[in-house]
């Protein structure tokens, strides 16, 4: 179901056939598709769903748990999470040719919700990489550099860039601690 955001009244009723437990829905940027994760025969790969004539297609389709999409500025990459042995990694498909998949972080570590920067040079997302705690982190897509932003005890999830603020790249984040998640931005 789709819902308006300002008054919260029913707007469309979607039928998503042949996946089950279709989970986090991200918007493409042009407003006509939805990616999520789904289940079908078993597995869980990545989906889009176009809105205007209820095509779905599989962007994934294989035997690997693939989670957590988040599009590209320009809709012609989705990243997601890809569960390797007892780790997550991210990955990048392109949408016009499904078989271009790139894995884009290694390691011991799970390096999970990604998401682009608004220009796409970048990929933000939590990692426990050093420590076991869930910090943030970037991947600059044009160096391969690595950084870590936080360094909290609690754990830092669902990283997004916010439009400029004053020419300043910002990021929201939530955190967890005392007892609670909260809203973050730096």
């Amino acid at each position: 179901m789709v819902y308006g955001a300002v008054r919260g009244d029913l707007v469309r009723v979607v039928h998503v056939p042949d996946v089950a437990d279709e989970l986090s829905p991200a918007w493409s940027p042009d407003g006509t598709k939805v990616a999520f994760e789904g289940h079908r025969n078993g597995r869980a790969d990545i989906f889009t769903l176009d809105l205007d004539d209820g095509t779905i297609r599989n962007l994934t389709d294989d035997e690997f748990f693939d989670s957590n999409p988040s599009w590209s500025p320009d809709g012609s990459q989705v990243l997601y999470n890809r569960r390797i042995n007892a780790s997550q990694k991210i990955f990048m498909v392109d949408t016009a040719d499904p078989s271009r998949k790139i894995q884009l972080t290694f390691g011991e570590s799970s390096d999970l919700q990604p998401s682009f920067s608004r220009g796409a040079k970048t990929v933000y997302y939590t990692s426990d990489a050093g420590g076991g705690i869930f910090n943030l982190h970037s991947l600059s897509l044009e160096s391969g550099e690595i950084r870590r932003h936080t360094d909290v005890v609690g754990g830092v999830f669902t990283p997004l860039e916010l439009p400029d603020d004053a020419g300043k790249t910002t990021i929201a984040f939530t955190s967890y601690g005392r007892g609670f998640f909260r809203l973050f931005r730096m």
